[in-house]
């Protein structure tokens, strides 16, 4: 027989701090937006109650960086059909763009209460593991237990990973990320934290090895270029670390690159020390 935790249970455990009461701004101030989406406003502003243009509306000030905002226009869906899991699983991953974890874990706790969905116990598992909570663990096991689809299995082993990195169990959490490969081979960001535990212990060989698999499985991921420079870098090699700084560079220009490695009329920043 199957051990996984109750739903009791495991509200409980998922409960951060007392209630608090949803304010409700169910309308945006054309004002406070870019100019861009204030036809959008306009028109949800003449038409409150309509569904369909709040939810755009919610999209677009997603896009523009306006979290606040789209949770305030959320609170408004959530209080014309607060039974609705997937409009508190919104609000969740608009507070965890907003950088409010415990708004998050609020928000996917009410998901859970109307429906217990794989999608939103990993979201909250993986909150909670970033932040060395133990929580995380006992969620991602009962997953493991309850779950069978590989799509799941992986996310499930790779914030177990998280966990124990952020712990500083390197062998059980390398141990963790390499059974999420196992699971999804093209899971990057398992490969990616296992080269920053080698990384972190100056193994920079072993480092250099993974974050040349990860170029290898997707040529066009910035970061695994601009790791694998770094760690070439460390290792003496600056013609290839240069090169692939310059690739990361090109793939995402908002990235720091050392000074040697700036091409000429290159506008990137070198890394301040």
């Amino acid at each position: 027989m199957k051990k996984m935790l109750s739903a009791g249970i495991l509200l409980t455990i998922l409960a951060c701090g007392p209630e608090k009461e949803e304010k409700v701004t169910p309308l945006v101030k054309p004002a406070q937006i870019a100019p861009e989406v204030k036809q959008q406003i306009d028109l949800l502003n003449q038409y409150p109650d309509s569904l369909p243009l709040r939810e755009n509306a919610i999209e677009l000030l997603d896009s523009l960086g306006a979290f606040q905002e789209a949770m305030a226009q959320m609170d408004a869906l959530i209080k014309k059909d607060s039974l609705n899991a997937g409009y508190w699983m919104r609000k969740g991953e608009l507070a965890e763009k907003a950088g409010d974890t415990s708004a998050a874990l609020r928000a996917y706790r009410y998901s859970l209460r109307i429906y217990r969905s794989p999608e939103v116990l990993l979201r909250a598992a993986n909150l909670l593991a970033e932040t060395k909570n133990d929580t995380a663990l006992l969620i991602v096991n009962s997953i493991s237990d309850e779950w069978t689809d590989r799509a799941v299995l992986s996310h499930a082993a790779f914030i177990r990973g998280v966990y124990f990195a952020r712990k500083g169990l390197t062998e059980q959490a390398v141990k963790a990320f390499d059974a999420c490969i196992t699971y999804d081979y093209h899971y990057l960001e398992a490969y990616m934290e296992k080269g920053f535990l080698q990384w972190d212990g100056a193994n920079f060989a072993a480092a250099k090895k993974i974050f040349t698999t990860v170029i290898q499985l997707k040529s066009t991921y910035p970061d695994g270029y601009y790791w694998l420079a770094k760690t070439e870098a460390r290792l003496g090699d600056t013609a290839n670390a240069s090169l692939h700084f310059q690739q990361a560079v090109r793939l995402d220009p908002a990235l720091s690159v050392p000074a040697f490695a700036i091409e000429k009329n290159d506008n990137s920043r070198p890394v301040k020390k």
